[in-house]
């Protein structure tokens, strides 16, 4: 069974749940997804013959076909803008890559349609900007609501999902650059903007994850499995709770540490 059909009875229009307050019923017409992926040099160091990047690249081929089918079903109203940080810094990867910097949250820029989403294969190289792009995709979820809004559209809180492999290491930022983020993406939870959550693979820094993401909102991965990464970043998307969601999917077990049994089918 699909993912997707375990999730299509959740997509019923109604609002994001929030990690501070209760479930709020209500609707909205767009559900505003940005996922920010680190592509820093270590996705590129290859491993009994294997680089992440590479099995990352072939997950995500095998995942936009399915994801573009369901656009017309239980992801209707969703839609994506992908950001990646690495040694050529931050950047959008989905919609027009010739789109001006200032033009990115509006129609024709970043974000697509679930059933329009296309990603072209990513590059490792370099630094981990995580700081720079974190407030760059925070800043970019913002404008979007604020645009719709515009047009008359409800969007609900912007979800944002980070994947890393590492920790934050921007240059001429110091070490702790990242603790005014975490308090960044924390006002907007409190302001009922943002659900945030993050997905930290082996060797990625434990502590600034959880500091970023809210309790139950950091997931560590016990191995570089994309495949099933991209389904739990599916689940995050679809579910009215993302958070309990992806542990359920996940069954992570009380310690955080998934129980090796996937959720998945």
């Amino acid at each position: 069974m699909s993912v997707f059909d375990e999730l299509a009875s959740l997509f019923d229009e109604k609002a994001d749940a929030t990690d501070d307050i209760g479930l709020n019923e209500g609707t909205y017409q767009r559900r505003v997804v940005v996922i920010v992926i680190d592509v820093s040099g270590s996705m590129g160091y290859a491993e009994n013959g294997k680089r992440p990047i590479d099995d990352l690249n072939s997950s995500i081929e095998s995942w936009l076909p399915e994801v573009r089918s369901q656009g017309k079903g239980p992801l209707r109203g969703v839609e994506f803008a992908v950001v990646t940080f690495g040694g050529d810094g931050v950047r959008t990867v989905t919609g027009d890559l010739r789109c001006p910097p200032d033009r990115l949250h509006a129609d024709g820029g970043a974000f697509v349609p679930a059933g329009e989403l296309e990603i072209a294969p990513l590059t490792a190289t370099g630094t981990t900007p995580m700081v720079a792009a974190l407030e760059f995709a925070l800043n970019l979820g913002d404008q979007r609501v604020q645009y719709l809004a515009g047009q008359g559209l409800q969007t609900g809180q912007v979800r944002m999902i980070l994947f890393s492999d590492g920790g934050p290491n921007d240059d001429n930022l110091p070490a702790g650059a990242w603790r005014s983020t975490a308090d960044l993406i924390r006002t907007r939870r409190k302001q009922r903007r943002l659900l945030f959550l993050a997905f930290g693979a082996p060797g990625a820094d434990e502590h600034v994850l959880r500091e970023l993401a809210p309790e139950k909102g950091y997931f560590p991965l016990s191995a570089l499995d994309f495949n099933e990464l991209l389904n739990l970043v599916l689940v995050a998307t679809s579910a009215d709770d993302p958070y309990a969601a992806v542990w359920e999917q996940a069954r992570w077990g009380t310690d955080g540490q998934p129980s090796g049994e996937s959720g998945a089918e």
